[in-house]
């Protein structure tokens, strides 16, 4: 697991260098594998501005550019970018970067003759560079174009960019019997207790438990004993701000737009998967239920799986949506051109995922989290995490009408309830944009002396 030390500052102001919390982690938690310096991966990488930009002699698609780089003179580099213009802001690998070609092969630049022209470094593209989600190509020919972004020739690109992080890598197998700390608010919190100090971050909990019905049925209670469905619309698969992107990147996840981005935030945020379907794929009612024999589903990917009835699925009232806790399915999947969510955040049995997984040759992240058997209490916080941010970065929906619907199933001594929750209109003067319903909605179905302790303990230090 990796762990950003720029996110943990966020919320422990005092935090030592990474080298110290390394130490501590591994004297009283857990090993800490390496320690990753996010500046390396960007050395002898400048800012540079091109000067001139003249045809490559021969060859048409080649460009013969004069770059700025803060030296005595203006470097030479033989270049393919589409977008090549004088005056514009450019990264510069220069002799000695290691960069990706194409986004593929590792190369280190060297002084090197293209078509008899000379050439002493690359232009780079994003993808080169590990700035894809950042900077997105619009082709593959296309090289990052800094804009607007004043900064001196020659200026490290890791001082303008400021990738100044550390990723402490924490062993898996030394915290399998803690699943709280599979999240950069579960190592944050376990510093402040190494620290004797008390971690400044409250759970987001709404209260969904005084709603109206939502079309929801869960034919599995003992596998799945905690199901939250929030239905959200007018939303945009927009660029994810860059907080979000930190605890990505620090996951070595690419971003694929607001709405898939939100779902791997609460994941490596606080520790709670979430899943979110295009609510427009999705006929009838969802059904939380156990797989037919030899019922297949297109899984996200691209690969056609063979069920069992062992394994857990979420449907609709004509197909599967995703393979419970594992994997969400094809068909229901969101894209650039979605408007309307479900988000998903739910408990599955650790030990049916645990052999669906292994079964189907499937590993993923959420499966990682998920069979170390997380709190029920962790559902109701990923979920409000969700809808809040969505809400807070679209604001294009305020003071429009806007519904937003919750189901909830929850195992509670035996009885269940389901749950809707309708907001009709924002004010955007006032900034409401949710009603903050009174009470607390921690699970209430454990029922054993030890687990309610252990609750207690557990919230009572967040």
């Amino acid at each position: 697991m990796k762990i950003s030390h720029k996110v943990l500052q966020k919320y422990i102001p005092n935090l030592e260098n990474p080298e110290v919390i390394a130490d501590k982690l591994v004297m009283h938690t857990a090993e800490v594998e390496e320690i990753h310096y996010e500046g390396e991966t960007f050395e002898n990488m400048v800012y540079g501005k091109i000067t001139s930009v003249e045809k490559h002699p021969d060859a048409d698609a080649l460009r013969v550019c004069m770059v700025d780089i803060g030296e005595n003179e203006d470097t030479q580099i033989v270049c393919g970018g589409s977008n090549l213009e004088v005056g514009q802001g450019v990264a510069v690998a220069k002799i000695g970067a290691v960069v990706s070609w194409h986004g593929q092969e590792t190369i280190t630049m060297k002084k090197t003759a293209i078509r008899g022209v000379e050439s002493f470094g690359m232009i780079c593209a994003s993808e080169e560079i590990g700035l894809a989600d950042q900077y997105p190509a619009n082709d593959e020919k296309e090289i990052i174009d800094f804009g607007d972004l004043q900064a001196k020739p020659g200026t490290a690109l890791a001082e303008l960019l400021q990738k100044n992080d550390a990723i402490l890598e924490v062993d898996n197998k030394a915290i399998n019997h803690r699943p709280d700390l599979f999240s950069h608010i579960g190592i944050a919190r376990e510093i402040c207790a190494i620290n004797k100090e008390k971690l400044d971050f409250e759970y987001p909990k709404n209260d969904f438990s005084n709603l109206e019905t939502f079309p929801l049925e869960n034919t599995i209670p003992d596998a799945v004993n905690h199901y939250i469905a929030v239905k959200m619309q007018q939303v945009k698969n927009i660029k994810s701000p860059e907080y979000i992107l930190e605890v990505l990147g620090s996951a070595d996840v690419s971003s694929k737009g607001l709405l898939v981005d939100i779902s791997n935030y609460s994941l490596y945020l606080i520790g709670q998967p979430i899943h979110c379907f295009d609510a427009d794929t999705i006929t009838g009612k969802i059904v939380v239920r156990f797989a037919k024999n030899d019922e297949t589903f297109v899984a996200l990917d691209d690969k056609e799986y063979t069920l069992c009835e062992e394994d857990i699925v979420i449907a609709d009232d004509e197909k599967i949506l995703a393979l419970g806790g594992i994997i969400g399915g094809k068909s229901s999947a969101v894209s650039d051109t979605t408007t309307n969510i479900v988000i998903e955040s739910a408990h599955f049995d650790q030990a049916i995922l645990r052999k669906s997984g292994k079964r189907l040759g499937i590993r993923t992240d959420s499966l990682n989290v998920f069979e170390k058997d997380i709190l029920n209490e962790m559902q109701i916080c990923g979920a409000s995490l969700v809808v809040n941010e969505l809400q807070k970065l679209l604001p294009e929906s305020l003071g429009s009408t806007f519904t937003l619907f919750s189901a909830v199933q929850r195992l509670m001594c035996g009885m269940y309830f389901a749950a809707t929750i309708r907001l009709l209109r924002l004010n955007p003067r006032e900034n409401i944009l949710c009603p903050h319903l009174p009470g607390n909605c921690r699970g209430g179905h454990r029922t054993s002396g030890n687990s309610r302790k252990a609750d207690s303990e557990f919230w009572s230090g967040v």
